[in-house]
Order: structure tokens, then sequence, then C-alpha cells
């Protein structure tokens, strides 16, 4: 923070949206005894914000929007704040990379991740088939490789095939059904003993 003439320039590396720049029903900041109020806010080259506070002026008609005490408590509080939402930010990235994955999963949970992060099951589960559908393509061409040079280990190439393709072929077939909640990897096959 630095004084410049009577007003106050506040570097931040968290972005303050209360701060926010008004014409009108301006908001109030107290610092140390003194009242400002934001007059310019700016996001410079490294990322950080920076706020020029001016003066509040003494005869304002206008009564604050809001009243913000600007202190140790206030900052603990907003880098506290900040710092969750980078967390937070950090792990759906997680959750998004793994998102075709989580479709594989039993169908408790892809509901427990529904609830948790938002992921819609049926949303889990067509990437997950798109997954087993890239599978079989690919040992499909590789197979379509082997009868020529026979370099590919053809059980393999037809494990893979016969393993994804059915439960590919039976999982799309409930995504379409519009379940809810579409079974997971070879959980139809459960569902089928337990019937």
């Amino acid at each position: 923070m630095v004084r410049k003439s009577g007003r106050l320039v506040v570097h931040s590396r968290a972005n303050m949206p209360d701060w926010e720049v008004r014409r009108y029903r301006k908001v109030m900041i107290r610092y140390e005894g003194e009242r400002f109020f934001p007059s310019s806010k700016a996001i410079l080259w490294n990322g950080s914000h920076r706020y020029v506070l001016e003066p509040w002026p003494a005869d304002s008609p206008d009564p604050p929007s809001a009243i913000i005490d600007y202190g140790l408590d206030y900052v603990k509080a907003r880098d506290g704040a900040e710092t969750a939402m980078q967390r937070h930010r950090r792990k759906l990235l997680l959750v998004a990379a793994l998102l075709p994955l989580v479709g594989f999963l039993p169908s408790s949970y892809k509901a427990a991740f529904h609830e948790r992060w938002g992921v819609h099951p049926q949303s889990a589960t067509s990437l997950s088939l798109f997954l087993e559908y890239l599978a079989v393509l690919a040992a499909s061409v590789l197979l379509a490789i082997d009868v020529f040079t026979g370099i590919f280990n053809f059980k393999y190439l037809v494990a893979v095939i016969v393993v994804f393709g059915v439960d590919a072929w039976v999982r799309k077939d409930s995504l379409l059904a519009e379940e809810m909640n579409p079974p997971g990897f070879y959980e139809w096959l459960f569902r089928i003993r337990l019937r």
C-alpha cells in the first residue's frame, strides 16, 4: 500500500470484487480511521490487481453502498478465500482430466461424483463409451495389420475387441434408454446375475 497525495494505492494478488468502482452509491473503505472509495482498479501484467482509493468526499449526498473495514482481518479473510478458490480450481481440473475414467466406475460412485462435483453420470458414461469405441477401433486396425504382417498378438487384439465391444454395446443401450445412472464397466453383468 502506497500513499500518494491523499490517495491510497493498494496492490493485491487477489481480486477484491466488492471494491467496485461506481459513480453513485460508492463503496466506503475505512482504513486507519480514514474513509476512502475506489476510483479505479486495474489488472497488471503480472496478474496482480491495483486499486486507487480516493478520500471520501465530506459533502457526499449519496450514502455508501457498502462499508468495508480494510485491515489485517480483511486481508487474512481475502487471502484465505483466494487460496481455497485456487485449491478448488486445481481439483476441478483433475476431475475434468479424469472425467472419461469416471464413466467406468460403478453407478454408486458416479452418483457420489455427481453430488460432490456436479459430474452427470450420463455425461461421464458417454465419455467412457467413447474411450471404449476408440480401443475397439484401434484393436481392429491393429488386427487388420496383423493379418498381413503377423507382428501383433492375435489373441490379445481379439480379447480387447470382445471385452470392450460387448461392454460398450450393453452400456450404450442403457444410455439410450436414458437411465439416470448408467452402469459402470461390466456392472451390468452383476445386475443380470442378481435378478
